[in-house]
């Protein structure tokens, strides 16, 4: 439940990002760019689009090399060893494979 939580909170970061980048940067400088002073049109919107894509990457990059990686292993390897996964029926050795490890 504990890894939900922490997935859930990835998620919404990821969508604010999303949402941020595509409706302040995205949406405005499509309009911008096709309509209202340079009258692109077509390729003005597409720009925009453009734009709130390498918005969305640069703040994704930023994220990705502020992490701290070991920190993450760290609560990778974690979720790894609480997890356990239930012998499948009907397969040979699956469930004295599962009994040795415990």
């Amino acid at each position: 439940m504990v890894e939900n939580k922490a997935l859930q909170k990835v998620l919404v970061g990821s969508a604010i990002v999303n949402l941020g980048s595509f409706y302040f940067v995205g949406v405005p400088s499509a309009v911008v760019l096709g309509f209202v002073i340079i009258h692109m049109k077509g390729k003005g919107l597409w720009l925009g689009i453009v734009s709130a894509f390498m918005m969305q990457v640069k703040i994704f990059a930023v994220i990705t090399i502020k992490a701290s990686w070991e920190k993450e292993a760290t609560k990778a390897a974690r979720r790894v060893k609480s997890s356990r996964v239930p012998p499948r029926e009907g397969v040979e050795g699956a469930k004295d494979t599962l009994e040795n490890e415990i």
